[in-house]
């Protein structure tokens, strides 16, 4: 078995957005960077089964194939694209939020959103409709008769990043880099600490032939997502690695992702022709207005954080009536197309919950032949050939009423966590054993800001909620759409000290001073918002500080 040793200023573990963004920052600072990665620039089937888990709860977790993939780019190649930033309360220590709280502020966190938009094809990092020039104005809410008040805001945005997948966006800058070497097909099993608190060296293999590389670097990042680094952290805690973080009884704990679903409909009171229900444009990238509860409503109620956005009605149900709603059901149920057309976590989102109902949906769309082959032609241009990219697809609604989608906040919680199992993958590496948990009182969180929802709503006249479920059967309803794994939150938390913290407020592990983490494993808090963009912002701010502190 042949073995080789790697000089470098900085490894950086994953190549994912997170890794990607930290190595080129790094890189660009003029520090000799390696970017390791388990896959390759397409799906590796070998490197892929690394990520097999044991989930203890199937129906609150994805399975790891839907919810990860390895190689160049990472999980980009499934992700949608979102990009929202975290509210100012999600960096509040709350009482009603046991280990709520940051080391940093929010203006701190954010230093770096700008190039993390960047980086990310989205845009200017403007998420209030006041400083999104060219776009309809709040003078033109999202629907009629709809303004912020105290008790609701319909001003926030969401963008959305132009060309999701980083690899294919960065490639050529990667590989042509003076300063950084990508090396694909190579696994990290774990990290040898030395004395006075410095990691030496981190070990890789190639499970091709078994070569074994020794990556010996001034600074080393983990960028590997949630899991995986939760993981690898755990194992190089054990011999002969020796890992000794600080803030030890903290890995793996507090694993956090987001509920997220229907709970009722939105009936609107003004004019359908004036309500925006789907994308926009500004500056070169889509945007999506959504609804949130100000700061004072959460606090003063002891909510959890949560946004609101209108969506189509569940596809799957042929009785919605909609051509157009039946194409796009059909063509993601046709095995070769559907998997082309939304990774698998989506797809099996939107076609689960029915029976297949395949003769009324083709029905459906000989209503109106021809509006929905225009449709699907015009979506399918301004999908795939188009730029920036189109998202997704939304219908107008003609009698004003709309699907209410709610994304929430998943309160920490230790119990819920990453811990290692008996068996091992073909690295040596016991497999991760997830305990993802959802609490009753992130439940009743998500029911309580519908209803405060409901009450603003109907308070200026502008609209009202249907539920879909009776009272009873609300919590239930909920906790069944509540399936995460996608956002891997919190495993490697950030703190002010090892008593409540694995890391710094920059990333580096207590106890470990060359030794930083990456990515919304740091984020003691989940918030509303889908992690990938202060994540990105994070690892950025993060490699200007290894950067700075290297020699050049």
């Amino acid at each position: 078995m042949s073995e080789r040793t790697v000089l470098v200023d900085v490894c950086v573990v994953g190549a994912g957005p997170v890794g990607l963004a930290a190595a080129l920052t790094l890189a660009d600072a003029g520090r000799s960077v390696l970017l390791v990665d388990s896959g390759h620039e397409h799906l590796d089937a070998q490197a892929q089964s690394l990520s097999t888990a044991h989930i203890l709860d199937p129906k609150a977790h994805a399975p790891m194939a839907h919810a990860v993939q390895r190689g160049l780019g990472g999980t980009s190649a499934l992700w949608g694209g979102r990009c929202v930033p975290l509210d100012p309360i999600d960096f509040l220590p709350r009482e009603h939020v046991p280990h709520s709280g940051w080391p940093v502020s929010q203006a701190e966190a954010e230093a770096h959103l700008d190039d993390a938009c960047r980086f990310l094809g989205a845009g200017p990092s403007r998420f209030q409709l006041r400083a999104c020039d060219g776009m309809r104005t709040a003078k033109s809410p999202l629907a009629e008769g709809l303004t912020d008040t105290d008790a609701v805001c319909a001003s926030t945005l969401e963008r959305w990043s132009g060309l999701p997948n980083v690899w294919h966006a960065h490639r050529a800058r990667a590989t042509g880099h003076p300063h950084l070497q990508v090396l694909a097909g190579h696994t990290c099993t774990g990290w040898l600490q030395g004395e006075g608190g410095s990691v030496q060296t981190a070990q890789l293999v190639r499970l091709a032939d078994g070569q074994r590389v020794n990556v010996a670097a001034r600074h080393h990042v983990l960028a590997a997502g949630g899991v995986e680094s939760a993981r690898l952290v755990l194992h190089s805690m054990r011999q002969p690695f020796g890992l000794r973080p600080a803030g030890a009884s903290w890995v793996g704990r507090c694993y956090m992702g987001h509920p997220s679903g229907k709970l009722a409909e939105v009936q609107w009171h003004g004019q359908a022709s004036a309500t925006i229900h789907g994308f926009e444009q500004h500056a070169g990238t889509y945007v999506r207005r959504r609804l949130t509860l100000p700061t004072s409503v959460q606090l003063t109620h002891r909510l959890n954080n949560i946004a609101f956005w209108l969506d189509n009605p569940p596809i799957a149900n042929a009785s919605h009536g909609n051509g157009l709603l039946s194409a796009a059901y059909l063509a993601l149920r046709m095995p070769f197309l559907g998997e082309r057309l939304a990774p698998a976590a989506i797809r099996e989102r939107m076609l689960q919950g029915q029976t297949p109902q395949t003769l009324r949906h083709i029905l459906n769309c000989l209503r109106t032949p021809v509006a929905t082959t225009l449709f699907a032609a015009n979506f399918a241009y301004r999908r795939y050939v188009a730029q920036p990219r189109l998202p997704g697809f939304f219908t107008a609604s003609g009698n004003n009423r709309y699907a209410l989608h709610f994304h929430a906040e998943h309160a920490p919680n230790p119990e819920s966590r990453i811990t290692l199992g008996d068996d091992e993958d073909a690295a040596g590496i016991p497999r991760a054993v997830i305990d993802l948990r959802w609490q009753e009182s992130d439940i009743n969180a998500i029911i309580q800001a519908h209803d405060l929802l409901d009450r603003a709503l109907r308070k200026q006249k502008a609209g009202e909620l249907h539920y879909l479920h009776e009272p009873s059967e609300r919590v239930q309803a909920v906790r069944d759409q509540s399936i995460d794994g996608f956002h891997q939150i919190g495993t490697l938390r950030m703190g002010h000290g090892p008593d409540n913290g694995v890391t710094d407020a920059k990333g580096t592990v207590f106890g470990c001073q060359n030794f930083h983490v990456a990515g919304s494993a740091l984020f003691p808090t989940s918030g509303q918002a889908n992690p990938t963009l202060l994540a990105v912002a994070l690892a950025i701010q993060q490699a200007h500080h290894i950067a700075r502190s290297i020699a050049p």
